[in-house]
C-alpha cells in the first residue's frame, strides 16, 4: 500500500507540472521524462486539459478542498480554450461546493460556463429570465446539465423564488426540445414548484422481478423480450440503434423482393454480430410510412435517437398488430429523452407500452 501511494503521489506531481504548459511538443515530452519513469503518464495525460481533469477527479475523491478549488480555478481561467472538456468537472464542483459552503463561487462558475454556451441568466431574484434559450441543447447536453445544476444550487440554498422565475421563463416560451422541457419540469416538480400538467403515462406491462433475478447475466431488454414473446404470443426484436437506422433505410424501398430482403438481413446481421429474424424486414417494409414519420421528427432537430423504445413486438400472423416497448428495471424511471418519445408515440396513436420488472 505504501509503494502504491508513493507511485500515485509521483503521478500527481507529474500532472501538476504539466497543467502550466502551453504548447507541448515531442521534444518537451522527451526532455521532461514524464514517460520514462515507472509512474510515467499515458498519451492522454500529457496534455494540460487532460492532466487537469485527471487531477480534479483524484482530489475530488480525496475530498481535498484546497486542491479541488485550485484546479477548478485553473479550468475556469482556461474556459475559452477547453470549456466543453471541463464541463463534467464544473458540474461535479457544483456538488462539491454545495457541501463545503462555496455556493456563490459555484454559481459564478456555472454562469461562466453557460455564457460560453451563449446562455445568460439575468434579472432580479423575483423577476429573472434566461437569455439564449435557443442555445440549450437536449437533456444530455452540457448546456442543459449545467443550467439544471445552477437551478438546483439556487433551490437547495434558499433562492427558490429566483429558481421558480427562471424555470417559468424556460417552460412557458415553448422553445425547448421536448426531452429538455421534461427535464426541467421534473426538476421543478421535485422542488414543489408549480409547473405544467405532467405528460401522459404509458400503459404498463408488469414482469415479475424474479424473472430478472434469474437472468442476471443477460441484458434486461432481452430477458423482457423472451418473457413477452412467451407470455403474450408476440415475436419481436431488441431494437438497438443499428436496428432503428436499418428501419429508416427501408423508407426509400419502393418494392419488395427476396434479394433485397437477403441483402438487408446480411448487412444488419454483420453489423450486430448475430443472425437476424427475417421478419424484421417484413415488419419494416410494411410500416415504411411510420418509420418515415419518425425519421422526419429526427430531422426537425427537436428529437434525437436517444430514447427510442427498446423492443418492437408484433404478432406473427398479423404484422399490423404491433407495439413499441420501453423496458425498465424495478425502481427505474423514464429519462427525459424516453418520456419525450413516449409522449410522441401516445399523442400520435402509435402503440407504446412500458414493461417494468416488479
Amino acid at each position: 500500500m505504501v509503494k502504491q501511494k508513493k507511485y500515485i503521489d509521483q503521478r500527481m506531481l507529474l500532472l501538476k507540472g504539466i497543467i502550466d504548459w502551453r504548447d507541448i511538443t515531442d521534444i518537451d515530452i522527451d526532455v521532461s521524462g514524464v514517460c520514462d519513469s515507472i509512474c510515467g503518464l499515458n498519451d492522454d495525460e500529457i496534455f494540460p486539459r487532460n492532466a487537469a481533469s485527471r487531477l480534479f477527479r483524484y482530489y475530488y475523491k480525496l475530498n481535498s478542498v484546497d486542491n479541488v478549488r485550485f484546479l477548478i480555478k485553473y479550468m475556469i481561467k482556461n474556459l475559452d480554450r477547453w470549456y466543453l472538456h471541463f464541463a463534467r468537472s464544473i458540474d461535479q464542483y457544483a456538488i462539491f461546493a454545495s457541501k463545503h459552503g462555496f455556493v456563490d463561487e459555484a454559481l459564478g462558475y456555472c454562469s461562466k460556463f453557460l455564457e460560453k454556451c451563449s446562455i445568460e441568466v439575468s434579472g432580479t431574484p423575483n423577476r429573472s429570465e434566461i437569455i439564449g434559450i435557443d442555445s440549450i441543447g437536449d437533456s444530455h447536453d452540457w448546456s442543459c446539465i449545467i443550467l439544471g445544476r445552477y437551478l438546483k444550487l439556487l433551490i437547495d440554498h434558499g433562492e427558490k423564488e429566483k429558481a421558480r422565475s427562471l424555470i417559468a421563463s424556460l417552460l412557458y416560451l415553448g422553445k425547448l426540445r421536448p426531452d429538455t422541457e421534461i427535464y426541467f419540469e421534473n426538476l421543478a416538480r421535485k422542488c414543489k414548484l408549480n409547473v405544467k400538467k405532467q405528460g401522459a403515462k404509458p400503459p404498463e406491462i408488469v414482469i415479475p422481478y424474479r424473472i430478472q433475478v434469474n437472468n442476471k447475466s443477460q441484458k434486461i431488454e432481452l430477458t423482457a423480450l423472451e418473457y413477452l414473446e412467451n407470455s403474450l404470443g408476440y415475436i419481436g426484436f431488441y431494437a438497438e440503434v443499428e436496428v432503428w437506422r436499418a428501419m429508416f433505410f427501408l423508407i426509400d424501398e419502393d418494392s419488395f423482393s427476396d434479394s433485397k430482403k437477403g441483402c438487408f438481413l446480411r448487412n444488419l446481421g454483420t453489423l450486430l454480430g448475430y443472425q437476424i429474424n427475417p421478419l424484421i424486414y417484413d415488419f419494416g417494409f410494411a410500416h415504411r410510412s411510420l418509420f418515415s414519420k419518425l425519421s422526419d421528427m429526427l430531422l426537425t432537430g427537436k428529437y434525437t435517437n436517444i430514447g427510442f423504445p427498446d423492443l418492437i413486438l408484433f404478432k406473427p400472423d398479423d404484422i399490423n398488430d404491433f407495439v413499441f416497448v420501453e423496458v425498465k428495471s424495478r425502481g427505474d424511471k423514464l429519462s427525459p429523452h424516453q418520456q419525450a418519445w413516449a409522449e410522441f408515440f401516445l399523442n400520435n396513436g402509435i402503440p407504446y407500452k412500458l414493461a417494468k420488472f416488479k
